[in-house]
């Protein structure tokens, strides 16, 4: 099929479908966690705690480890919370869906807004011919349903990737990781250090995560249980 009209047929469909909307969220994460075990990149140890509510359409979180606090905002999907975090507010996230036909359907919200906007990306035929391609051109409907075009390119080391977006003139990078056929990425325009990805796989009352942030190639690992509340009789 002609590269254009490829192209032009997955605008039409994502226009169609206007910004994404999905299923009500589950509440059942709601609530507080303990943060155990936890372990930087640098291998620092470290333990906190975390809140995850909702907002709009989108499940927001907040930690607090020792004096540092920071928050996050995500998509619950099989089992695992894909979240990008930041210490600023110039943050987002954005959950990729790897398609059997090549190309990259996304959803992604941004910082303070609890609407999701959607798109959809083609590898560009001046990409490589790798497994993931390097540089992909992109459609997208914003949660006002306005639209934009794009790219971006993209490249990685086992599970962990990195992000360069370029839409209406504004460039983005951001940092992912691949569980399955599924990446997550957080993305900002601040300092390296200002934002990251998180992955839980959540089962019950536990939580396993891992976590990186955009200048290493080194995952950072913790543990949340969900904190049981005790009633007067102790029970």
């Amino acid at each position: 099929m002609n590269y254009v009209r490829l192209l032009l047929i997955l605008a039409a469909c994502i226009v169609a479908g206007g910004s994404a909307s999905g299923q009500p969220l589950d509440t059942s994460l709601v609530g507080e966690w303990d943060v155990v075990g936890g372990t930087s990149p640098g291998g620092v140890p470290y333990n906190g705690t975390l809140t995850i509510d909702t907002s709009g359409r989108i499940y927001t979180l907040f930690w607090k480890v020792g004096i540092t606090r920071y928050s996050g905002m995500g998509f619950y999907q099989n089992g695992h919370l894909f979240v990008g975090w930041g210490f600023q507010n110039d943050y987002g996230v954005i959950l990729y869906d790897l398609l059997t036909d090549g190309s990259i359907y996304g959803r992604w919200a941004f910082f303070g807004d609890g609407r999701i906007g959607s798109e959809r990306a083609v590898r560009s035929p001046f990409s490589p011919s790798d497994s993931l391609g390097t540089l992909y051109n992109v459609f997208g409907v914003n949660p006002d349903v306005s639209q934009y075009w794009g790219s971006f390119s993209v490249f990685g080391l086992r599970d962990i990737f990195r992000f360069r977006w370029s839409v209406r003139g504004q460039a983005l990078r951001g940092v992912g990781l691949r569980v399955g056929d599924q990446i997550v990425a957080g993305w900002g325009g601040g300092p390296y250090n200002n934002f990251g990805v998180m992955e839980y796989e959540i089962s019950g009352d536990k939580g396993i995560g891992r976590w990186t942030v955009p200048d290493t190639e080194l995952l950072g690992r913790e543990t949340i249980i969900r904190r049981t509340i005790r009633t007067s009789d102790g029970q």
